[in-house]
């Protein structure tokens, strides 16, 4: 804990939603895939009556290259899941 009149590292916490298209089973089926790799984790909730996936970035350590990660993973999960070896880029890989 810092002394009064020492000033503090700042910190950043992030939490990104996103929800791929499709139903809310696909977007249900993608978190179980990518939370089954053990890599990463992430959870869901509703948003105005919408099902989103949510993936919390928290840690002090966690880099842009741990980001870019979690983010492919979710992109190889949702090609996984339509049967689809094609590579995409990441933008087109889950929508808002």
């Amino acid at each position: 804990m810092p002394s009064i009149g020492q000033r503090s590292r700042r910190r950043h916490f992030s939490l990104i939603v996103f929800r791929r298209d499709g139903s809310e089973e696909k977007n249900d089926a993608l978190i179980e895939r990518v939370n089954r790799s053990g890599e990463i984790f992430m959870s869901s909730t509703r948003l105005d009556g919408r099902y989103i996936l949510r993936l919390a970035v928290r840690n002090n350590r966690t880099t842009e290259r741990d980001v870019r990660l979690a983010w492919e993973r979710c992109c190889g999960a949702r090609r996984d899941s339509e049967g689809s070896r094609r590579s995409r880029p990441p933008s087109a890989c889950v929508t808002s």
